[in-house]
């Protein structure tokens, strides 16, 4: 038999490739994980529940940095004041 790889995957635990937690889009948006739960449940952020947790995907995440779905108030650029 053959010596098996002993690396774990990088995708273990992960629900599915593209899906991401309220952490890392709170991460990658740099607010608070309440923040993406208002985005979620407001339907200004497209995301799915899935086994009772949300799952955010990274396509509506690049939308709205790209300016593509920027919810009302929300700039996720920050402001001159803030640089």
């Amino acid at each position: 038999m053959g010596k098996r790889d002993s690396a774990p995957s990088p995708h273990v635990g992960r629900v599915c490739d593209g899906l991401l937690t309220v952490k890392e889009v709170a991460v990658l948006l740099r607010v608070s994980d309440e923040s993406v739960y208002r985005l979620c449940r407001s339907k200004r952020l497209r995301a799915t529940r899935v086994g009772g947790l949300w799952r955010i995907p990274r396509e509506s995440v690049d939308k709205l940095l790209s300016g593509g779905q920027a919810p009302n108030g929300f700039d996720p650029a920050p402001a001159e004041n803030e640089l």
